[in-house]
């Protein structure tokens, strides 16, 4: 029986109240006959909060609408998981013989200092650790059950910045990972019976390196890329609301001082993740690559206009900036209703400036 089968099973074995029940029936049967039409399902009645759900849907999103190649796919990428953390967790004691610098053979130890040494390539991957640990240790701090799925976090981490060099990690990925290893590994505890931990970790993985590489790692790579999203959330900012816009610009608020973290990070730390998981549920929902980019810059322009009157009453660049630099804070959003109002405003608000029906990737 296919995982998804299984997972349907367990849904039907357990005590949901009868609405509940139904969109669950609704979401499985979408997934397993018409996956195309869950973007819209998503846009316009969410995903029900049941353990393992959002993980399913997740997963086909991404897999359909990010995957561009092999090397993109989630499938391939969370197949090989566990294989490639075995070969990066030998120690070079495992196999003295390692040095492949030279056609001789050549017994390695510690102080050789040949670049493609074992044991040089074992203290680089050491370092590697040490750095990403320092990071996902401060995630999410107040959250105990991050403490908990740290080592999943630093395995991810640590294989994904091994398979990408030409970026390595960089700090803040503990921060984009995070979502995932929620959605995967925690919320879908429950499914344990039919979905081990040990598959949903590798998923985990897939989702989160399709996600990166696919979408955000041009910001990461391209510094004009990421001026050139910045400079039109501040167009469409000037579009939307010009009393707004040419109130931040007679202080001189650059977008580069607040927009680079809240692109580079996707949000994560302008929301909390319970209200992060609904904004994402829709971006990962879009299905065309250059739609897709254009909702986030719609959003974030959004989150300005939503925090408007506290800007405007700001009578300096400082209030304006520690303002934004302080999203979370200083204009959270915790109530689940007003998300929902501000996704669907922002997606009609770009319907109007496409001028245009909408896509069938963002209907409804």
């Amino acid at each position: 029986m296919m995982k998804q089968d299984k997972i349907k099973s367990w849904y039907l074995s357990q005590s949901y109240p009868v609405a509940v029940q139904n969109r669950i029936t609704e979401c499985l049967a979408l997934l397993q006959n018409q996956p195309n039409n869950i973007p819209c399902y998503i846009q316009q009645y969410g995903i029900p909060e049941v353990a393992g759900l959002r993980a399913l849907i997740w997963n086909c999103c991404i897999e359909k609408f990010f995957a561009v190649d092999s090397t993109t796919s989630l499938h391939v990428a969370s197949s090989s998981y566990w294989e490639s953390i075995a070969q990066y967790q030998q120690h070079p004691t495992d196999d003295p013989l390692l040095d492949s610098s030279t056609t001789e053979t050549v017994v390695d130890h510690p102080l050789n200092p040949r670049a493609n040494s074992a044991w040089q390539q074992y203290f680089s991957n050491q370092r590697l650790k040490k750095t990403i640990h320092m990071d996902t240790v401060r995630t999410h701090p107040d959250w105990h059950l991050f403490r908990q799925l740290e080592p999943s976090m630093n395995r991810i981490l640590f294989l994904f910045a091994k398979q990408h060099p030409e970026l390595g990690y960089i700090q803040g990925m503990n921060e984009l990972v995070a979502p995932f290893v929620y959605v995967y590994l925690w919320d879908a505890m429950p499914c344990d019976s039919c979905w081990e931990f040990h598959d949903r970790e590798a998923e985990a993985f897939g989702a989160f390196n399709c996600f990166f590489s696919s979408f955000l790692s041009p910001l990461y790579e391209n510094v004009a890329h990421l001026q050139e999203k910045l400079q039109q959330a501040q167009q469409l900012l000037h579009r939307w609301d010009p009393q707004l816009s040419d109130h931040l610009q007679r202080y001189q608020v650059d977008w580069q001082l607040f927009g680079t973290r809240w692109l580079k990070l996707c949000l994560c730390r302008e929301f909390e993740l319970p209200e992060l998981l609904k904004i994402w549920d829709v971006l990962l929902s879009i299905s065309v690559h250059s739609l897709r980019w254009k909702w986030l810059i719609g959003w974030m322009v959004r989150m300005m206009i939503h925090a408007r009157d506290r800007l405007l009453s700001c009578t300096s660049f400082e209030q304006c900036i520690s303002l934004l630099q302080h999203y979370n804070t200083s204009c959270c959003i915790h109530d689940e209703t007003l998300i929902f109002v501000l996704l669907d405003q922002t997606r009609r608000w770009i319907y109007q400036q496409e001028e245009q029906d909408p896509p069938a990737c963002f209907a409804g």
